[in-house]
């Protein structure tokens, strides 16, 4: 009797929540505000489409803010279903070649009753799997919206952060607290990082590391910086953090707008050379010597060598990246400098400094300009792909499958993208690329029955297929999808085609910095000649005796590229290097140094030979 009343018990139970949930009596809305934000900050002609219980174009933004434009739904049903896609608009239209972003579904628990919630999406934004690619605002806490980038798209599994001061997670030093999914894309970058934290106290701050000191990212990254003066409960701050090595704290990868961050992550450049002037360090681009080219990038990029299994082709291929050529005048260059040989890190992921050997010198009465471009374009190839489909079951005569997507304008009845039947369970279809050297060819797709959105396939996400030149074989790349149209067979997960690396094309130019300053030598003893013009820098030396070595002045030399060359000093042979300490008179003595460029120095002294009084 006691199990049969508890049976009753939660059967009453799951009919009341039924009830609240699926009944006549409605269980609330909220509202809804999805805010945006472009990279490059340009959102002319921007609008959303949005699915579920927020049905609904809207061509314009509802307003800007300080993250970008956002929108707002209002009345939405708690526990319903939000889906968002950010896209350009032709007219009241949404233009589906130019989306900028996925699929993003909102998570359901984001609309509560009565209230409005803040839900933040970054351009390149695509709900897959687990990964959210959205972040919500809680009202009760300070929320940091946290964005880190790594340019050469090297994210270590263990990537995380360390934190103190009131977030709503227990840190422990040594196991990063994982806060971050893919936030997002850039043409120049396919993977952005992004993670919302929330905090009792504006106080708080981070560090993003992968475990230890050695993986460092940041230094200190404090949430008073990015919430700015006066934060409030609820008030969200911005904090953007670019990648630039391991065991990097000096702080100034750390950005609290996002202008300044998108000019550091994406503008890909050419370092200029720096000098510090105390430890007379270079970095940055510039000539060492007439042969020797030292290259350093703003942002790494990822190594082709390391996994190759030709390391000379792979080589070539990063040779490909630079030009050094002469500047004759405005937009007039010389033919290009051949260049020997290219170091590196080669056992390194990712590379941001190189040296380019010369196979003939620079002359540092001349200007010179390199070049990086990783997208030179060789030659072009034709490929067919070809879509071979299986099915789980024969279609029903007069039925067809055609392939909408990037490929036909997402038609899904177009005329020309209907597959050929080879038999009852099996179909084809061919479609001409062109590629170029160093370019991938991508597109999504999907396959629908009898060209109507009615008989799509049952997916998760749409299909892909990313294909490049190592792909082709025989001129053909085929690709093989299983398939079934049974609208009550749960959703299927696609197979797509090849997923590589897909290195951004990188381009910077910058005029050379040559060295055209002479090295200087600088008395330090005796003290009657430091300090003095030529004319004054007088040792005297006694007449008649053997020359005593330890009256020789000291001096050094330094050279603003090559730093102490005091070992380089020597008295050329000629009518400035005699002394003879027999005959009474004045011997004047000439130092000279020569730097790596060649720029010469040369200083007098005299020594004046006299008898003792």
């Amino acid at each position: 009797m006691r199990k049969i009343l508890l049976a009753l018990l939660v059967f009453a139970v799951g009919f009341t929540l039924t009830a609240t949930l699926y009944g006549d009596e409605p269980v609330g809305t909220g509202d809804v505000v999805v805010h945006f934000h472009k990279w490059d900050e340009d959102y002319e002609g921007i609008g959303a489409h949005a699915w579920g219980s927020t049905a609904a174009a809207m061509p314009e933004p509802t307003g800007r803010d300080e993250f970008g434009i956002y929108f707002e739904f209002k009345d939405v049903a708690v526990g319903a279903e939000v889906g968002f896609i950010a896209v350009y608009f032709n007219g009241e239209e949404p233009d589906w070649d130019r989306k900028l972003t996925g699929d993003v579904n909102i998570d359901p628990s984001a609309v509560v009753k009565d209230e409005v919630t803040h839900v933040y999406v970054f351009e390149g934004a695509e709900t897959k799997e687990d990964v959210p690619a959205h972040y919500i605002a809680k009202k009760d806490v300070y929320n940091l919206l946290l964005v880190y980038v790594d340019p050469a798209n090297n994210y270590e599994e263990n990537l995380g952060v360390y934190a103190w001061g009131g977030w709503d997670f227990e840190p422990q030093w040594g196991t990063p607290e994982k806060v971050f999914t893919n936030g997002g894309s850039h043409s120049a970058v396919a993977v952005i990082k992004a993670g919302m934290l929330y905090s009792e106290s504006p106080g708080a701050g981070l560090l993003i590391y992968a475990g230890d000191d050695d993986t460092k990212k940041t230094g200190d990254v404090k949430l008073d910086d990015a919430l700015g003066e006066d934060p409030e409960l609820g008030d969200v701050g911005f904090a953007y953090v670019v990648n630039k090595g391991d065991g990097y704290t000096v702080g100034d990868n750390v950005f609290y707008d996002a202008t300044d961050f998108a000019e550091e992550a994406f503008k890909f450049k050419l370092m200029p050379m720096q000098l510090d002037e105390q430890t007379r360090e270079i970095k940055g681009t510039y000539a060492k010597d007439p042969k020797t080219v030292m290259v350093n990038i703003s942002s790494p990029i990822k190594s082709p060598y390391l996994a190759a299994k030709d390391k000379e082709a792979a080589r070539e291929i990063i040779k490909s990246w630079f030009t050094v050529h002469e500047i004759l005048g405005e937009n007039e260059f010389g033919p290009k400098i051949p260049i020997e040989d290219v170091h590196f890190a080669e056992s390194a992921e990712t590379l941001i400094n190189f040296v380019l050997i010369l196979e003939n010198p620079l002359d540092n009465t001349k200007e010179y300009e390199v070049i990086f471009d990783s997208s030179m374009v060789l030659d072009e190839v034709e490929a067919i792909l070809v879509f071979n489909v299986t099915l789980d079951k024969p279609l029903e005569e007069g039925q067809q499958i055609n392939i909408p997507g990037g490929l036909s304008g997402w038609d899904p009845a177009h005329k020309d993208f209907v597959m050929e039947k080879v038999d009852d369970l099996n179909y084809i279809f061919e479609f001409e690329i062109t590629l170029k050297e160093g370019e991938n060819y991508r597109t999504e797709y999907k396959y629908v029955n009898d060209g109507t959105w009615d008989g799509e396939e049952r997916l998760t996400e749409n299909r892909y297929v990313i294909v490049g030149r190592n792909d082709i074989v025989d001129g053909k790349v085929n690709i093989y999808d299983e398939i079934t149209f049974d609208p009550e067979k749960d959703e299927n997960e696609p197979n797509h085609f090849n997923e590589p690396y897909i290195s951004p094309n990188y381009y910077s130019n910058l005029v050379l910095d040559l060295d055209r300053e002479a090295p200087e030598i600088v008395f330090i003893s005796p003290s009657g000649i430091v300090g003095k013009e030529e004319a004054e820098r007088i040792i005297i030396v006694p007449w008649g005796k053997k020359f005593n070595m330890n009256l020789f002045p000291r001096y050094e030399a330094l050279d603003d590229r090559d730093g102490d060359i005091t070992r380089a000093v020597f008295v050329p042979k000629g009518e400035f290097s005699i002394l003879d300490t027999s005959e009474v008179g004045d011997y004047v003595i000439m130092l000279e140094v020569e730097d790596a460029w060649g720029n010469v120095t040369q200083e007098k002294f005299t020594f004046r030979v006299q008898k003792g009084k």
